[in-house]
């Protein structure tokens, strides 16, 4: 069954209370009588009414009085006026006060009565769904982290959500009023015409924008936004875009520190590849120029000692010892070399490379090899000459594991204060990024090292590769360390 309308009637006069109570006899319709403003307000304030009519002219009270208790007591609570007083002037002044509706108390306009009450509510049921809608949206824009905006070509704000507030230290008020200067005009100056542009493009093409940029808070403060758009339309003859931005400050600031501790590890990275080869050096050097030699004079001694007339199990002996220490002394040569080639550190990067090319690429395990440099390699630093010698290295041992090449080519020339290295071979190819990253978790000084080492000293990397047709390698070296790598 139907919940009955519940209605609160406030007239002093009996008849006009019959009147209005026969149009409602109704069973949709629920009525609650009261004649002076003591029942009026102990009614209204005791009990929930749906709606309420009034007479205009009461003992004591109007009804323009009757619409202010309302309004104190129940405020939303609609009202409508039921009167004999039929004029104009009291409908006008009647409904500016906030009445709902006006009915004229005659017989043939109270038939209209439960069409307006019902109309009345209906109203009011939209009213309060909108209103709740709207609730619900301000508070949901308002607790959003991003700010929506709406901004015409010149970049006036034409709307801006509450929550800037929270994040610009401006209200949506003081943007409005202040115009382009409140927001363009507080964009960092490194920043602002990256950000006109964006918006030029937005709104002449509808080209979709996002873009990061500082912007200076009402407390001088800078932070931090992303602001986006894709949404561009037309209004009054103007053209306008609506968007959103919201606070990356924090994410900016994490961004610097992980760039700052990358920095740090970086240059503790070469500053300990700096140490490893000096190590490698000293240790190289003494096995070259000590033990090395040692070997090979003890073995000079033993082949010398076996001309002379001996036993035939003494001769025996010494001929295998002299093989193990001939070849201890190749091995001791093949580590000198893999540690630090003592020809590097002797006669410089061209004669070291073209030793390595022909003893281990050509020699050891078969691969051709061509070497064209200009000669000028002596200029660059001792550590430059250690650092590419190793990277050719670990491009050419790259050939040989995983290219399967048969030819391998290296240039090297200095151009002003940079070193130029190319490494080419005729292999199966390969992935660039999959190689470098294959490599970085491989041994030795690998193609990711290379690449970060080179990223720091302020060189670059670059692999020209693709399946079936080779590996092309090129390095760009400065001639010297940086200041701030040899004081690491």
């Amino acid at each position: 069954m139907k919940t009955p309308i519940r209605v609160l009637q406030i007239d002093d006069n009996r008849l006009d209370r019959e009147l209005v109570g026969d149009a409602l006899a109704d069973e949709g319709f629920h009525v609650v009588e009261a004649s002076t403003r003591k029942e009026l307000e102990a009614l209204i304030t005791k009990q929930e009414f749906d709606i309420v009519l009034s007479d205009f002219n009461i003992l004591g009270l109007t009804g323009l009085d009757v619409i202010d208790i309302i309004k104190n007591l129940k405020p939303g609570l609609p009202v409508i006026l039921v009167t004999g007083t039929g004029s104009e002037e009291v409908a006008v002044a009647a409904l500016k006060k906030g009445a709902a509706d006006y009915v004229i108390k005659s017989p043939k306009h109270i038939r209209r009565l439960p069409n307006a009450i019902t109309t009345v509510l209906e109203q009011k049921e939209t009213r309060d769904a909108l209103r709740e809608s709207e609730n619900r949206y301000r508070a949901l824009i308002e607790n959003l982290p991003t700010v929506s905006w709406e901004s015409d070509g010149q970049g006036r704000i034409s709307f801006i959500s509450p929550s800037v507030e929270r994040i610009y230290g401006y209200t949506p008020q003081e943007i409005y009023d202040a115009g382009e200067t409140l927001w363009l005009g507080r964009i960092h100056p490194d920043d602002r015409a990256s950000v006109r542009q964006a918006v030029e493009k937005l709104l002449a093409d509808a080209e979709e924008m996002d873009v990061e940029y500082r912007i200076q808070r009402k407390d001088g403060q800078w932070i931090w936004l992303q602001d986006r758009s894709g949404h561009v339309y037309e209004k009054d003859g103007k053209r306008y875009a609506c968007g959103a931005f919201m606070d990356i400050t924090n994410r900016k600031q994490a961004q610097a520190e992980i760039m700052r501790n990358q920095g740090q590890l970086r240059s503790l990275a070469n500053a300990l590849s700096i140490a490893e080869e000096k190590i490698r050096k000293k240790v190289a050097t003494i096995l070259h120029d000590d033990i090395s030699q040692n070997l090979v004079s003890c073995k000079l001694m033993i082949d010398t000692e076996k001309q002379s007339e001996l036993p035939a199990d003494l001769g025996q002996i010494l001929n295998t010892v002299s093989e193990m220490m001939g070849q201890i002394a190749i091995d001791t040569q093949d580590l000198t070399i893999n540690l630090a080639s003592p020809t590097l550190y002797k006669l410089g990067l061209e004669a070291a490379l073209t030793e390595w090319l022909r003893d281990q690429m050509e020699a050891k395990h078969g691969i051709r090899s061509f070497f064209r440099c200009d000669g000028t390699t002596k200029a660059l630093d001792e550590d430059i000459q250690a650092f590419i010698f190793r990277a050719v290295k670990e491009m050419g041992f790259n050939a040989i594991k995983h290219a399967q090449a048969k030819n391998l080519t290296v240039e090297l020339r200095v151009e002003e204060e940079t070193a130029l290295v190319t490494v080419a071979d005729d292999g199966i190819g390969f992935a660039a990024e999959q190689s470098v990253a294959r490599s970085a978790v491989g041994t030795g000084l690998g193609l990711f090292s290379i690449r970060e080492r080179l990223g720091y000293m302020g060189g670059r990397f670059q692999i020209e590769s693709c399946a079936g047709q080779g590996t092309k390698i090129l390095m760009s070296v400065p001639t010297t360390l940086p200041s701030e790598i040899q004081d690491a």
